[in-house]
């Protein structure tokens, strides 16, 4: 395990010198790409409608083949945070470990981090604010199982209402998602961590991601990877406590 924690810091530090401190025409193809012009999130009402249907979003068809308007996409968003919410109301982080602890972790020790743990939410997913989420993508890798379970909807939430791309959790909470062929998550199987609700909610989201977001990713930190993983390695019951 140690190892393999080892190896996701020097991933983490690699992967965030790159992005800050390369010159520009030598980064990755994929740094590069996330700093380019973006194409529009979609250009053929066909994808579109297939993204919105996989995603599991209920609206009427839009009537004479066109793109929805930035309007519609964002029903379809607001939708998916919905169904995030409601999937995963009332978890709590219990005895779980913190973002703020885990980026400590990250650093060998940090006592503003430290600080900071000794007063994280630990009730309510949906008070943990964004800003603490994004600059601390490294602590993603050192939550363990239930401190995953908690800010996993609270990511979701804020990379959904706040996409911010080139920023680093997008790729860290893909990583992070990571299940082996054994169904196992954090050290735990997937089935008794996730709800079938949740299990559902993780999955629309990554159809969401798949079909709507085309932003390059590192390497393990793919949206199409981590849906075959949770559809193929994880039973469509999962416990419903």
């Amino acid at each position: 395990m140690s190892a393999e924690l080892n190896s996701a810091r020097e991933h983490s530090r690699t992967a965030s010198w790159s992005r800050a401190s390369a010159p520009a025409a030598s980064q990755p193809s994929f740094v590069r790409a996330r700093q380019a012009d973006r194409k529009p999130i979609l250009t053929t009402v066909t994808r579109l409608w297939s993204g919105v249907r996989e995603v599991g979003y209920d609206g009427g068809m839009p009537g004479l083949w066109r793109p929805f308007s930035q309007h519609e996409l964002m029903k379809q968003e607001q939708w998916l945070v919905e169904y995030i919410d409601s999937a995963f109301a009332g978890v709590k982080l219990g005895d779980g470990r913190d973002l703020y602890a885990a980026q400590s972790a990250d650093q060998y020790g940090n006592p503003d981090e430290d600080h900071l743990s000794l007063t994280a939410e630990r009730l309510d997913w949906r008070r943990v604010p964004a800003d603490d989420l994004f600059p601390r993508y490294d602590g993603v890798t050192f939550l363990d199982a239930h401190g995953f379970r908690f800010y996993a909807p609270a990511i979701m939430t804020a990379l959904l209402l706040q996409p911010r791309p080139g920023e680093c959790l997008y790729d860290w909470f893909l990583f992070n998602l990571r299940i082996t062929k054994a169904g196992i998550i954090k050290g735990v199987h997937f089935n008794e961590l996730f709800t079938s609700r949740q299990r559902a909610a993780l999955i629309r989201f990554l159809k969401y991601l798949v079909y709507n977001r085309e932003w390059p990713s590192l390497p393990d930190g793919d949206a199409a990877s981590r849906l075959r993983e949770i559809q193929t390695r994880t039973s469509p019951c999962p416990r419903e406590g």
